[in-house]
């Protein structure tokens, strides 16, 4: 038996040939190759295409026939369709459910964290606003002044 090196992403599928995703089960053209540097090299190109892909080198071994025994898989080679259709469901609701919760966890954080950029919604809210605004400008206007009378009173001191 002849040790391969094949791809695998962070789902369990494993790259086909054709540069496809695919589970093991589906096809029978893996991309596999004899020595670890040209997975490696492999690996580098997919991740610099996509930054979000997470693949990982795996061994396999080839029978005395060419055929294909994976070592380190999940899924069983010869499982029946209909427990591949029941297992690919399960992951799906699962990923729903997920989602469901981080959107949910997106919505309560949103609630919770104020908007500080947000436009005034009452006219008293506007008029808050619009009066802390005048406050701010008076106060640099006085402290001009000062600056100017302190600016003075030194001029005739000297």
């Amino acid at each position: 038996m002849t040790e391969v090196f094949l791809l695998k992403n962070q789902h369990g599928n494993f790259l086909e040939k054709s540069g496809e995703w695919v589970n093991p089960t589906q096809s029978k053209s893996l991309y596999r190759t004899l020595h670890k540097d040209e997975a490696i090299n492999q690996k580098v190109e997919l991740a610099v295409k996509n930054a979000d892909l997470r693949v990982e080198i795996t061994t396999g071994q080839v029978g005395p026939e060419g055929k294909l025994i994976l070592q380190h898989c999940d899924i069983p080679l010869e499982m029946p369709a209909a427990d591949i259709a029941a297992a690919a469901e399960e992951a799906s609701s699962l990923d729903r459910e997920m989602s469901q919760s981080d959107s949910e966890q997106t919505a309560e954080q949103e609630q919770a964290e104020p908007d500080l950029f947000s436009q005034p919604t009452t006219s008293q809210d506007a008029e808050t606003v619009s009066a802390e605004l005048h406050s701010i400008d008076s106060s640099e206007e006085n402290n001009e002044e000062q600056r100017e009378n302190s600016e003075q009173s030194s001029l005739f001191s000297a």
